[in-house]
């Protein structure tokens, strides 16, 4: 994938979405959709890099986002948010992260949960 939207004209960044990091922010929003909460912990107490380690075996450099919200656009709703908060627009901008994966849950209350997971080298 090649999202230049958010560079300036004539830079892109080059990043590719992986199955695994698909997997484990997949695993992410759905353990804070089970929860009802919205945190870089999960319901075990181990923060992203923890969570990341224990499945990954190489070390890498790495980032994630995390939002929630119900409204009918929720994924354009969770971008915006992301784009608004300079943390969370870095992970995006960020040209050492080569990986990305994205994991959506919905609660029973209807309320979506969104996982961004960025991996470098």
């Amino acid at each position: 994938m090649i999202d230049c939207s958010l560079n300036s004209p004539g830079r892109c960044l080059k990043i590719i979405d992986t199955l695994r990091l698909r997997a484990l922010a997949c695993s992410h929003s759905t353990n804070m959709a089970e929860g009802g909460y919205l945190l870089h912990k999960d319901s075990l107490g181990r923060d992203f890099k923890d969570r990341l380690a224990s499945k990954l075996s190489e070390r890498s450099y790495a980032g994630e986002n995390v939002a929630t919200n119900n409204a009918p656009d929720s994924a354009r709703v969770a971008i915006e948010g992301w784009r608004q908060s300079p943390k969370h627009l870095r992970n995006i901008l960020n040209e050492k992260f080569t990986e990305t994966g994205v994991g959506i849950a919905t609660s029973v209350d209807g309320m979506v949960f969104f996982t961004q997971i960025f991996l470098g080298k």
